[in-house]
């Protein structure tokens, strides 16, 4: 991963209701590395939707 201001390290949250999931986008080193542990430990949560090599998108499922 590319090093990125902290202006660059954004993060994204898009929540839909109707089907109780969130879009997660990142660009934070830290974050993203917290995001892939949290899918490791819960794997029917936490998916990876897509990846490049400055950021990732993670779809949460369940939200109540």
């Amino acid at each position: 991963m590319t090093n990125l201001t902290k202006y660059e390290m954004e993060t994204v949250v898009n929540c839909n209701v109707g089907e109780q999931t969130a879009n997660v986008y990142k660009r934070d080193k830290s974050v993203i590395q917290k995001l892939n542990q949290l899918m490791s430990d819960y794997p029917d949560t936490y998916k990876l939707r897509k990846q490049t090599d400055i950021d990732k998108s993670f779809l949460m499922r369940g939200m109540a």
